[in-house]
């Protein structure tokens, strides 16, 4: 799995089934994974497919 990272270290937990069950609906072979900080939502796109956003909600502590 490769990875470019940028931005702060973040700490926030996420259900591992919601994160995976958008992958197959993706048209592309990379996504981009858009966190806006500690128990915000995130957003997950497809870096050649503007056509589909996910957006996933972090489990509560």
């Amino acid at each position: 799995l490769e990875a470019a990272l940028s931005g702060e270290d973040l700490d926030t937990n996420f259900h591992i089934g919601y994160l995976s069950d958008c992958l197959p609906s993706i048209q592309s072979d990379s996504v981009v994974l858009g966190f806006s900080g500690e128990g915000k939502p995130l957003v997950i796109r497809g870096v050649s497919d503007s056509t589909f956003t996910y957006l996933v909600m972090p489990l509560n502590r």
